[in-house]
């Protein structure tokens, strides 16, 4: 992975451009339905789903049968 040889300097950089560029919405944990991911290869946020999670009855959370 390219990364893991970029200098002291540049990794600086990117997370200093990660911190700036982070938008934060306000909400309850089950309005969340994606995980934001830099990418400090090209400057980017990716955001992907998240993953379901079983509710106590086994189905994904905000499912109804």
């Amino acid at each position: 992975m390219e990364v893991q040889s970029w200098t002291d300097a540049r990794l600086s950089g990117a997370k200093k451009f990660a911190v700036e560029t982070v938008r934060f919405a306000h909400g309850g944990i089950a309005d969340c339905n994606q995980v934001a991911m830099f990418d400090p290869e090209f400057g980017q946020w990716h955001f992907l789903p998240m993953p379901s999670q079983p509710d106590e009855g086994g189905e994904p959370h905000g499912r109804t049968t």
